[in-house]
């Protein structure tokens, strides 16, 4: 709702309160990178919803990945700093959202928004470095917004 925050905010703030705990009790031994990519699916397209290009112009694809299995490859992967930054590249994913209305009702009801979190952390130890990659994925399906309103 307009006035408390959803899942996704809650997820990052709490992210980088633990991350800024992390940091404080490992005396410089630890380090973490956060990047965050947004596309939405509609029609089989994949568009970038953080890409330089503006609204729906940068189209991209899905492939299999030995590293990553199956991954998204063109769209922008942004690296966020704070939750303040991360919430408006957000904000702006959230905006270049398909709104755009056909004969068979609005189309953000029919397109998918698929965020993804990377967390990947560095702790220094006896000269090596241990190095631990997470993804979160974050998914907005088509017809979630009727669910809500039946509940």
């Amino acid at each position: 709702s307009k006035t408390e925050q959803g899942i996704v905010p809650l997820f990052v703030d709490a992210l980088f309160t633990q991350i800024a705990d992390k940091q404080a009790s490992s005396e410089g031994t630890y380090s973490c990178t956060l990047r965050m990519q947004f596309v939405e699916i509609l029609n089989e397209e994949i568009t970038d919803l953080l890409g330089k290009s503006g609204k729906g112009v940068v189209k991209v694809a899905a492939e299999q990945n030995e590293w990553e299995g199956a991954a998204i490859v063109g769209a922008e992967r942004k690296i966020i700093n704070s939750a303040a930054q991360f919430m408006d590249l957000y904000g702006i994913g959230l905006q270049n959202r398909t709104t755009l209305v056909s004969e068979f009702g609005k189309l953000s009801d029919k397109s998918a928004g698929i965020l993804t979190i990377e967390i990947i952390q560095f702790t220094e130890m006896a000269g090596d470095t241990a190095v631990l990659a997470n993804k979160v994925v974050f998914a907005d399906m088509p017809g979630s917004e009727i669910l809500a309103q039946d509940m």
